[in-house]
């Protein structure tokens, strides 16, 4: 599998092309997560949205659930926000966490 850049906050961080955006951030110790989300996180599963990140680079398309949950959330469109955990990075990406 292809190495791709991940590039979080002015962090450089590598992983395998395919590789889940939240989990990789995870495994080098760093959360997407908004600051008080550590109660409220539902640990992947895209339903409480408190891992919309700001994203530039190659990823999968939108899921459903991005499609309803981005708008309600941030007021924002998918087009340059996503949820980490839904990310599925594909090339070299830009990352910068969304607090609210």
């Amino acid at each position: 599998m292809t190495q791709v850049e991940i590039n979080f906050e002015g962090k450089r961080l590598l992983c395998l092309k395919g590789a889940n955006l939240r989990d990789t951030l995870l495994l080098y110790g760093l959360s997407p997560n908004v600051s008080h989300a550590h109660d409220i996180g539902c640990r992947g599963y895209g339903i409480c949205a408190t891992c919309c990140v700001k994203i530039k680079g190659e990823t999968n398309a939108p899921t459903a659930i991005e499609q309803r949950r981005i708008p309600a959330v941030t007021g924002q469109s998918v087009d340059n926000v996503r949820l980490a955990c839904r990310v599925v990075v594909q090339g070299d990406v830009e990352v910068v966490r969304i607090e609210r």
